[in-house]
């Protein structure tokens, strides 16, 4: 999980605000340290922790993502042009 986390992280990158972005990598940090300790309950506390902040940096970039979304079908709008169709009537042999 902290692999993806630092991941995710990555691929988001200034797609996030400083203050979600801040609160993953604490978490991440945190987990890192809880898994070298060994403790369980300390890793199962990092473990939710991690996940919460996962569940933020998600909502970002789905955020991120809808306003890139509404923005690019204007322009494509203004980049394609159908092409115009002429249609003939068929010859036909009497």
């Amino acid at each position: 999980m902290v692999y993806q986390m630092e991941k995710m992280l990555r691929e988001a990158g200034d797609k996030i605000s400083g203050s979600e972005r801040a609160e993953v990598e604490n978490a991440i940090a945190d987990a890192k340290k809880a898994l070298e300790s060994g403790d369980q309950a300390s890793m199962d506390r990092a473990r939710e922790t991690l996940t919460q902040a996962s569940h933020k940096l998600a909502e970002q970039m789905y955020k991120a993502a809808v306003r890139r979304a509404r923005q690019e079908p204007v322009q494509r709008q203004a980049r394609v042009r159908p092409k115009a169709v002429t249609v003939r009537p068929r010859k036909t042999k009497a």
